[in-house]
């Protein structure tokens, strides 16, 4: 937008009295010089017709000046009212400027697939542990608490399994300081399990149920068993087989649940069993070229 059009200078204003003033003042008699009436009329006359012509002529050149002097000013602002709107005006009535380029998109990160083995551990062995935690969350009670401590126990196999298929084998092997360390997360939540009998032997309600678990919840230490873990797992099982077979004795004219339940438990040992017998047969297998285990992470590159 043009900035607003100023009003240019006033032209002076030239008062004719003003000008007429000083010659007045000259012309006026002195006093102390004598004059005839009629003499001192006449000269006063033709001295005042002469004097009016001069100034008239003076009045006409300084309004003519002064015209000058204010077109011409005028004339110089409107040149640079002009130039200012020259200027101004692209940037005020030009295009917008270009908006700023979009963001690059944020990089996705890699999924990866889990190795065959873990693969193979989700549709078989994950699968047979679903089945026993639901009947256990049916029988409820010490029966369902002991069941979430055994999902950590597979939860921990699983993450072994994975860090196997994803890591060299530690120097020295599973009697290795490395591979102890490794164990003991899964050592805990064995541990945590086998509690839940141990404080609770007078129960003599769920006590079967509690010991066929524990009986059989060694099973999970295959991991550190070589060259035969799938022997040692079929041991486990047939040990809380016992205790299921009372379960079944027990309830087998009564509630079909606990039926159901021991043998969803014995189910879940024998679909692990042949897990390792498919999978790991000599024990886990390691990935020679791969991470690190003590500084692997699941997930991490």
């Amino acid at each position: 937008t043009a900035p607003p059009r100023a009003t240019p200078p006033s032209l002076h204003r030239l008062y004719i009295t003003d000008l007429w003033k000083p010659q007045l003042d000259r012309n006026q008699p002195n006093p102390s010089t004598p004059r005839h009436p009629e003499t001192a009329h006449q000269a006063m006359a033709t001295t005042g017709i002469g004097n009016l012509s001069t100034l008239l002529k003076r009045l006409e050149a300084a309004t003519s000046r002064l015209e000058d002097i204010t077109i011409a000013q005028s004339q110089a602002y409107n040149s640079s009212a002009q130039a200012a709107a020259a200027v101004s005006l692209p940037l005020a009535g030009g295009a917008p400027p270009p908006p700023p380029p979009p963001p690059p998109p944020a990089p996705v990160e890699e999924v990866k697939e889990d190795p065959p083995a873990v693969k193979a551990w989700d549709a078989t062995v994950t699968e047979a542990l679903n089945e026993y935690k639901q009947l256990s969350a049916k029988v409820g009670g010490l029966v369902n608490e002991q069941a979430n401590s055994v999902s950590k126990t597979y939860a921990e196999q699983r993450n072994l399994v994975l860090l196997a298929a994803s890591c060299t084998r530690p120097a020295g092997g599973v009697q290795s300081p490395t591979f102890a360390k490794l164990l003991q997360p899964l050592q805990a939540a064995l541990v945590e399990v086998s509690e839940i009998r141990d404080k609770n032997r007078g129960d003599k309600q769920f006590f079967n149920h509690l010991s066929t678990v524990s009986e059989g919840i060694p099973a999970v230490g295959w991991v550190a068993v070589e060259p035969k873990p799938g022997p040692y797992v079929a041991e486990m099982k047939d040990s809380a087989q016992f205790y299921a077979n009372r379960i079944i004795k027990d309830f087998k004219d009564t509630d079909k649940t606990h039926v159901e339940w021991s043998r969803s438990f014995i189910k879940l040992l024998e679909t692990l069993r042949t897990y390792i017998m498919q999978n790991q047969t000599t024990g886990l297998v390691w990935n020679p070229k791969g991470a690190d285990p003590e500084t692997f992470k699941a997930g991490g590159s």
